[in-house]
C-alpha cells in the first residue's frame, strides 16, 4: 500500500513539474521580445553598370544590412529583398547577359534605370530596348519595395487595390488618349509597372504602361505612358528620360539620365 501511494505521489509530482516547466516555457516564448526589422539603412545600389561600345547596362538592386539581429533566423538574409533582387537578377540581368553573349556587330542594347528612394519606398523603374529596331520604344518594368512593411510589392496587388483590371484600364486610356494625328488610335494597353509618388494630399500610384498606337497611315508603334488613376491623368513618357531628373536618386557613378541633365545645363 505504501509503495503504491509513494508511486502515485511520484507520478503526481512529475506531472506537476512538467506542467510548471511547460508553463514557464510557454510564457517565455509568448513574452519573448520581438526584434523589429529595420530597413532604414537599406538603399538602392548597383548590380551591373557598364557602358561597352553603344551598349548601356544600368541594372540596380537593393543593398541592406544583413547583420541585424532580426535577420539572424534567416541566416542574415532578408527574404523579401532577396526576392526583389532575384527578380532583377533572373530578369533584366539575364536578358543583358544573353544579349551580350550573342551580340552581332551592328546590334546594341540599352537598359536604363531610374531609382526613387524615400522613407517609405525603394523603387526602380527600368527600360530595355535592343537596336536596330522599329515599332517599339522597348519594354518598361518596375521593382518596388515597401521599407516599412518589408514587402516586395506586386503589380497585381496594386491593380486590385486600385479596382482596375486590363479591360477597365484600357477603356480609361482610350478615353483619355489624344492622338497626334487623326489616323492614330489606341490598339492595346498593358500595365507593366508602377510608382508610388509623393503628393501634397498623400501618396499617389502612377501606373506604367506599354501602349500600342495603331496608325492607319503607317505601322503601329509601342510607346511608354503613365496613368494616375486618382487624378485620371494620362501622359506619354519620353523613352530617353522618363521622369524629371530632380525627382530621382543621384547615383555615383552617374546614370545616363544624370549625364543627360548635366549636358543640357552645359549647353544653356
Amino acid at each position: 500500500m505504501k509503495k503504491s501511494l509513494h508511486g502515485l505521489l511520484s507520478v503526481m509530482l512529475a506531472l506537476l513539474l512538467a506542467a510548471c516547466c511547460g508553463g514557464v516555457a510557454g510564457a517565455t516564448g509568448k513574452n519573448a521580445p520581438n526584434i523589429a526589422l529595420n530597413n532604414d539603412s537599406s538603399k538602392i545600389g548597383v548590380m551591373t553598370q557598364e557602358y561597352v561600345g553603344a551598349n548601356i547596362a544600368e541594372i540596380l538592386m537593393i543593398n541592406y544590412n544583413g547583420a541585424q539581429p532580426a535577420l539572424a533566423r534567416y541566416g542574415g538574409r532578408n527574404p523579401e529583398i532577396e526576392s526583389f533582387n532575384n527578380a532583377i537578377k533572373f530578369g533584366i540581368q539575364q536578358r543583358y547577359n544573353e544579349f551580350m553573349s550573342k551580340q552581332q556587330d551592328r546590334d546594341w542594347i540599352e537598359i536604363r534605370s531610374y531609382p526613387f528612394s524615400n522613407a517609405e519606398y525603394l523603387q526602380i523603374v527600368t527600360t530595355a530596348a535592343t537596336y536596330p529596331s522599329y515599332g517599339s520604344d522597348g519594354d518598361i518594368t518596375s521593382y518596388n519595395f515597401n521599407k516599412k512593411e518589408n514587402q516586395f510589392m506586386a503589380l497585381a496587388d496594386v491593380m486590385k487595390e486600385l479596382g482596375l483590371d486590363e479591360h477597365k484600364l484600357a477603356k480609361r486610356v482610350k478615353e483619355l488618349y489624344v492622338p497626334e494625328t487623326h489616323s492614330q488610335s489606341v490598339e492595346k494597353v498593358t500595365a507593366t509597372g508602377f510608382l508610388v509618388r509623393p503628393a501634397p494630399s498623400g501618396p499617389l500610384t502612377q501606373l506604367l504602361l506599354e501602349v500600342v498606337i495603331h496608325n492607319s497611315a503607317s505601322d503601329p508603334w509601342k510607346h511608354f505612358f503613365s496613368y494616375t488613376p486618382a487624378l485620371n491623368e494620362l501622359f506619354k513618357l519620353n523613352a530617353e528620360c522618363l521622369f524629371d531628373p530632380n525627382d530621382m536618386d543621384r547615383m555615383d557613378p552617374p546614370l545616363v539620365y544624370q549625364s543627360q541633365a548635366t549636358d543640357k545645363k552645359t549647353k544653356r
